[in-house]
């Protein structure tokens, strides 16, 4: 396969260039990609990828997960390659057209930095993808200094000469490349919150997650791994309070159905009886239960020419069970 050398670049500029994102320098780039590779939870230990000295990988966003905190590059350098200071660079790309693939040579995209390769056996780089993420630069991998969207990708990560010399060694030698998701340690919580019978168009709830009010419960709640308390409020409701584990990676539904405060009035009688609430007819089939306003309330209920009446005062947040039943005992003496 034909390769495309990058052009000679003077070794003053073989140092770190960091370029901020709104400064992205669009360019053409010819290059050979040697794999596309897609970043998805179904891929955790992620992919290698085996280039030379001027190839590439594509790197697109798979199957989403909202866990995603960033893409690790993790680049191994071949033993001839780690003596040639300032000799070979890699640089990243954002927004690369066309789609990438295999056969193709020629892209757009924006270059972000370009940095010389270090004198040593790897580097690995993290790129962050979530304004939430908690990536830090250590010993071990450094961060990048820019944060990508999903409309940033693809994204395509380069080698290339900085100098005409490229040894018959240096040309053979491979490179490996792991390229693979990054994920918090977050859980995250969906709450479905139903409001109660006759309640206001437009009721809005307060809802709370270890005390602290969400600004928005309608969308995903992130939080640590752990047990959790979710805390619902609102006028004309009784409170709800729900203990939650939330585990890693994962998504916790929850659904609250809310109960107003009015007094509840819950039905038991046999099919043929009559029953009024209020000298207002009730449909007790099926174990009716009818919201009333506090206060006095009467309830009649017949069975053919038996009637019996009751009184109770019905108060706000309280439950009252209402059953009429027509009993007969037989008992036998000696």
């Amino acid at each position: 396969m034909k390769r495309y050398r990058a052009l000679t670049i003077p070794a003053a500029l073989a140092v770190l260039l960091f370029l901020p994102i709104a400064s992205a320098i669009p360019e053409g780039v010819r290059t050979v990609v040697a794999a596309v590779v897609a970043v998805s939870a179904d891929k955790p230990d992620g992919e290698t990828v085996s280039l030379g000295y001027a190839d590439a990988v594509a790197v697109t966003l798979g199957a989403g997960s909202p866990f995603l905190q960033g893409v690790e590059i993790d680049l191994r350098i071949p033993r001839p390659l780690q003596s040639a200071q300032g000799a070979f660079a890699w640089s990243l790309y954002k927004a690369v057209t066309p789609v990438p693939a295999v056969d193709k040579v020629a892209y757009d995209g924006d270059r972000l930095l370009i940095q010389a390769l270090p004198p040593r056996a790897g580097v690995v780089f993290q790129v962050p993808v979530s304004p939430r993420h908690s990536l830090r630069s250590g010993p071990y991998a450094t961060v990048l200094p820019m944060l990508l969207g999903p409309g940033d990708f693809p994204i395509l990560f380069k080698l290339s000469a900085l100098t005409k010399g490229v040894t018959p060694e240096q040309e053979q030698a491979r490179y490996q490349v792991r390229i693979r998701p990054l994920f918090t340690d977050e859980g995250a919580l969906r709450l479905s919150i139903l409001p109660p019978e006759g309640a206001e168009p437009g009721f809005t709830p307060s809802v709370y997650v270890d005390e602290r009010k969400l600004d928005s419960w309608q969308d995903l709640v992130f939080l640590k791994k752990g047990m959790h308390t979710v805390q619902v409020a609102g006028e004309g409701v009784r409170d709800e309070s729900r203990a939650v584990a939330v585990e890693a990676g994962k998504v916790f539904s929850l659904e609250i159905r809310l109960q107003g405060t009015r007094p509840v009035v819950v039905f038991e009688a046999p099919a043929n009886a009559l029953i009024f609430l209020d000298d207002q007819p009730v449909d007790h089939a099926g174990g009716a239960r009818i919201q009333v306003e506090p206060g006095e309330r009467t309830v009649v209920c017949r069975i053919g020419d038996y009637t019996i009446t009751r009184r109770f005062n019905a108060v706000r947040g309280k439950t009252y069970h209402i059953v009429f039943s027509v009993d007969m005992q037989i008992q036998e003496n000696p």
